[in-house]
């Protein structure tokens, strides 16, 4: 077998190898629904920090475990638990993207009112907001009460930092208090 035959039969090769991968159809929105409803009871052992070997296969077990609910309970395509680790996966990116266009658009110069979810469809907005309500203390960091461009419960920026907006005219300091 000469060079160029060889090079023939590993693109051959190759070619089965992509057409046996046919892609998956999207995943409909009663099936993200779904998959967020049977995460969500699991989340506190998916989403842990934890990556030692015990854990992964906690994880990959609980992922199973998903899957297999999943699928009795869904009838139009039958989904591998990698699958819908992907597929979780890919909610929390956008989720995470979404929270930091809003977060931009919230401190940006001019304000105006933050943009909320204005690239999703109207009918996949309550999966999303699942979503976002589970990542949602994970995606916006840490509260500073020290930093100066808090935005005040009422939508008012307190500029001085670390006091309490009473009114319009008057501030009192958080160590003031009598």
């Amino acid at each position: 077998m000469d060079k160029q035959d060889h090079l023939k039969n590993k693109f051959s090769i190759e070619k089965k190898e992509r057409e046996r991968k046919k892609r998956e159809t999207n995943f409909s929105i009663a099936e993200k629904s779904l998959l967020v409803d049977l995460v969500e009871a699991r989340f506190s052992i998916i989403e842990s920090k934890r990556t030692d070997a015990i854990s992964v296969k906690h994880k990959n077990k609980e992922w199973k475990e998903i899957a297999l609910d999943f699928n009795s309970q869904n009838i139009n395509v039958i989904r591998t638990w990698s699958t819908l680790r992907n597929a979780w996966e890919n909610l929390k990116k956008l989720i995470k993207k979404l929270i930091t266009q809003e977060n931009v658009n919230r401190v940006r110069t001019g304000g105006g009112p933050p943009v909320i979810f204005t690239n999703i469809r109207p009918e996949e907005r309550p999966v999303y907001e699942k979503v976002r309500a589970l990542l949602y203390p994970v995606a916006i960091g840490l509260h500073n009460k020290f930093d100066n461009d808090v935005l005040m419960s009422n939508g008012e920026y307190d500029m001085e930092g670390g006091h309490e907006v009473q009114d319009e005219n008057s501030y009192q300091n958080e160590e003031s208090i009598d």
